[in-house]
């Protein structure tokens, strides 16, 4: 009975009700904060969107004020699934099969999505519909839509898959059908607003209003992929997609190794489709396309030799695959590649034509490695670049050619030895065709642990910089103190003649199942002839404004598991934090130092008597001084440089984790930089709240009350209170 065929039945009934909104004052904002990383982190959240009638995302949920949040909605969904099925004669076999349904507002059944897995003659097959987020992608810059989780473009559609095992190389092929519109307004999806082939911005006759650019998959669209694993190689894939009334696109892709030799690499063309495509007119052949289509090319080859590894590539990708336009691809939309800090990074980006390569080498506990890299924007000789008035406050593009040039190289030298590791390096940076020294480029990641295509780490890498890095690793094996982690970084940026040091750590101490986290930071940013009083313009322009500063960043995270013989079996957590940054040599604080505190406890009774029922409780506190808006967070961390060491700030910036740390002095009331005719902001304030929540058999309870102090403006305070109650009921 075992191989019988079986049907059964599953669905949910949900509610939700309740809302979050001002008691009194005139100010909304954002409790996401206080609430991050408890019981209750999200339970009140308005998400990323912000309710922003223009459709704009927003990177992270701090960023956006929640306190005009609704609460309310209801859903009935039910699925069938059936496994077993087999034909008379045995030639198609359904393992599994699922379909689930939903009511939607108007009281309508659609199937949400469905799945099937099988055999057709011995061929592993599968099939899955998604009726909002379909999932695919064929390679970095073609049909690449597997991570878009907002989603930023509704795709209702279908992915197979069969293992042709039948047909010659036995390929996997993948067909994908569905029809495509955008999730957002205002062509967040693509570019914010059409632009023409200037550059400019374009906007309706007669008009201020500008033109959304249409989704980068808008409509039918359909694509075929067949990949192939030649002698257990490696994979090559051959790719076919179009997005009717759009583009079409062809593909080769390759991942494939030879013994100790690797290589990998993309090559995709995209055309416009229709009468007047391209650049001049129409297509005439395949020629034509070839000329006028947009092409994205690269190709990664490496050799690896157990002591030593070389690696090598060469890219080409054309400008119209910004964006994930040309591509088709809404993983590379604006919102992911701009607003959320590249998130869904692909390999080299868009408009660039480069190359660079990397060594390294291993001789017991010492380690070599090299790399070096240049490109430049795809079409140099078109280069601008914008030029600023004197006062700061208009800029005018400005035909430059050669000005996208980048190059930088670096070495590194290092040795491990229980758990620590010493590392020297040498970094250089430059800009244009000469390669005009610079103190960073823009490829620069502050405390990046990437190595240059997985070969070559060098701290500090795209950047003109010297000095030296000591880690200890606290959960290696041979680490002189297990959960100890610190780094003591100093680099040197030789052509302005500024230092940057770090020191950071911090140690994780468990005792009877309780785990005590107390970390540290100090970063100091020294630019010689600087006092912190004034900005300076360094002697490369890159960093508009900068100065010396100092910052100091500690604190504590305590957690207990459920303590179960303890009545109520409760668990505890609880975090302290404090940072400040301030101008000039000393830590001491001023009126001008930027400042945040964070205080956080979160209790859950996880036994009260009754089956299946835990009640919590939590506080939450920040702070902040000298910040952009206390109503808001702005640091891209979306929360987790809070109880980090690494970074300076908690969810403000400056510095934020991929930051150039000649902007780490950016606030206050004396900072002016281009674009601003006026001093910074001296906003500050704080917003606290205290929240519980009773969880029963699905039944949730959650209430809150917050407050909002603006200790620059006091007619600005303002408190919220905040319900949410929901009921799933699972059958």
């Amino acid at each position: 009975m075992e191989k019988a065929p079986k049907v059964s039945f599953t669905g949910s009934l949900s509610a939700t009700y309740g809302a979050i909104s001002l008691l009194n004052g005139p100010t909304n904002f954002d409790v996401d904060r206080v609430t991050r990383k408890t019981f209750a982190d999200g339970v009140f959240s308005i998400g990323t969107d912000c309710n922003n009638a223009s459709g704009y995302l927003r990177a992270f949920a701090e960023k956006c004020a929640d306190t005009t949040n609704t609460f309310s909605g209801g859903g009935f969904n039910f699925g069938i699934k059936a496994s077993n099925l087999i034909t008379a004669n045995g030639t198609l076999v359904v393992s599994d099969a699922t379909a689930n349904f939903e009511i939607t507002g108007a009281n309508l059944v659609q199937i949400d999505n469905a799945t099937i897995n099988g055999s057709l003659g011995g061929q592993a097959f599968s099939a899955v519909f998604q009726i909002t987020n379909s999932a695919f992608r064929f390679n970095d810059y073609l049909f690449n839509a597997n991570s878009d989780t907002e989603p930023v473009v509704n795709r209702k559609g279908v992915v197979a898959t069969i293992n042709a095992t039948s047909l010659p190389f036995a390929p996997k092929l993948t067909v994908v059908v569905g029809n495509a519109s955008a999730n957002v307004v205002a062509g967040t999806d693509g570019s914010p607003v059409a632009l023409d082939a200037n550059g400019n911005t374009i906007y309706l006759a007669n008009t201020a209003t500008t033109i959304p650019t249409p989704p980068v998959i808008n409509g039918f669209y359909y694509g075929v992929r067949a990949e192939v694993n030649p002698y257990n190689l490696g994979t090559i894939g051959l790719n076919y997609a179009q997005n009717v009334g759009n583009r079409s696109a062809y593909g080769v892709d390759y991942d494939v190794k030879v013994g100790p030799v690797s290589l990998q690499g993309v090559y995709d063309l995209s055309a416009k489709d229709g009468a007047g495509s391209g650049t001049n007119g129409a297509y005439t052949g395949i020629a034509d396309v070839f000329n006028k289509g947009d092409n994205a090319f690269y190709t990664k080859a490496s050799v690896d030799l157990g002591i030593a590894k070389v690696a090598a590539n060469y890219r080409a990708i054309e400008p119209a695959y910004a964006n994930g336009v040309a591509g088709m691809s809404p993983n590379d939309t604006y919102y992911y590649s701009t607003d959320a800090g590249n998130a869904n990074a692909n390999t080299y980006g868009a408009d660039v034509v480069g190359y660079g390569g990397a060594l390294s080498t291993t001789l017991g506990p010492v380690t070599v490695a090299a790399f070096g890299d240049r490109y430049s924007s795809y079409n140099p000789g078109a280069d601008k670049v914008d030029v600023y008035n004197a006062s700061g406050t208009t800029a005018t593009s400005t035909l430059t050619p050669n000005a996208s040039y980048r190059t930088a190289y670096g070495v590194a030298l290092g040795g491990k030895l229980f758990g620590l590791s010493l590392t020297g390096f040498y970094n250089s940076a430059g800009i244009g065709i000469n390669s005009t020294s610079v103190h960073a480029t823009g490829d620069y990641v502050y405390n990046s642990t990437a190595a240059y295509q997985d070969t070559a780490l060098v701290p500090f890498a795209y950047s003109s910089t010297y000095g030296g890095v000591l880690k200890h690793d606290g959960a290696a094996a041979d680490a002189l103190v297990k959960g100890l982690n610190f780094t003591v970084a100093d680099q040197y940026f030789y052509n302005e003649k500024a230092n940057d040091f770090q020191a950071y750590g911090s140690y994780a101490a468990t005792l009877g199942g309780i785990t005590v986290t107390p970390f540290a930071r100090y970063h100091s940013f020294n630019l010689s002839g600087n006092n912190g009083s004034t900005f300076t313009t360094p002697a490369d322009g890159l960093a508009i404004r900068t100065r010396t500063y100092n910052a100091v960043k500690y604190g504590v995270t305590v957690a207990v598991p459920a303590l179960s013989g303890v009545i109520g079996k409760p668990s505890f957590n609880a975090g302290f934090a404090n940072s400040i940054t301030t101008p000039g040599a000393s830590i001491a604080v001023n009126s001008d130092s930027k400042t945040e505190l964070y205080g956080q406890a979160a209790l859950t009774l996880n036994d009260i008597g009754i089956a299946n029922t835990t009640a919590s409780i939590g506080y939450g506190y920040w702070q902040g001084f000298n910040v952009g808006s206390p109503t808001a967070a702005s640091s891209a961390s979306g929360g987790t440089a809070t109880f980090s060491p690494t970074a300076d700030r908690f969810f403000n910036s400056p510095l934020g984790g991929a930051s150039d740390p000649f902007t780490g002095g950016n606030f206050g009331s004396k900072f002016i930089d281009f674009g601003r005719t006026t001093a910074g902001n001296v906003s500050a304030g704080s917003v606290q709240g205290v929240f519980g929540q009773v969880n029963f058999n699905g039944l949730g309870l959650n209430a809150g009350y917050f407050r909002y102090n603006d200790f620059v403006t006091p007619a600005n305070n303002s408190s919220a209170t905040a319900f949410k109650v929901s009921y799933t009921l699972n059958f």
